[in-house]
């Protein structure tokens, strides 16, 4: 399917309470953009992702943020683009790929 979105909000109005049940909600929609201040975010996750060992990324993800840590205290230039670089990466793992006129035909 195409143009589909990488991230919507579930738009749950403006009346839901902290201890409502998603379950007991009605007439709930959905939208690209944050309507009300308790809708859900939901950021669809890669293909390859989908299939990674989550204690085995969590692991990694350790890793990364120690090394990441450990570069920034360097005055290397190269190394502090490594460590945005790996920032960078970490930001598109938890977050999602958000599509700009940049990235859009990439």
């Amino acid at each position: 399917m195409k143009n589909q979105p990488n991230k919507i909000y579930l738009n749950v109005g403006d009346f839901a309470e902290e201890d409502d049940s998603f379950e007991d909600l009605f007439q709930v929609t959905w939208c690209t953009d944050k309507i009300f201040e308790d809708d859900l975010e939901y950021i669809r996750e890669p293909e390859w992702l989908q299939n990674l060992d989550r204690d085995v990324l969590q692991d990694q993800k350790l890793t990364l943020l120690e090394l990441t840590n450990s570069l920034k205290g360097t005055q290397h230039s190269d190394l502090l683009e490594l460590a945005n670089l790996i920032e960078n990466i970490q930001d598109y793992i938890e977050h999602g790929f958000e599509e700009t006129p940049e990235n859009k035909n990439n």
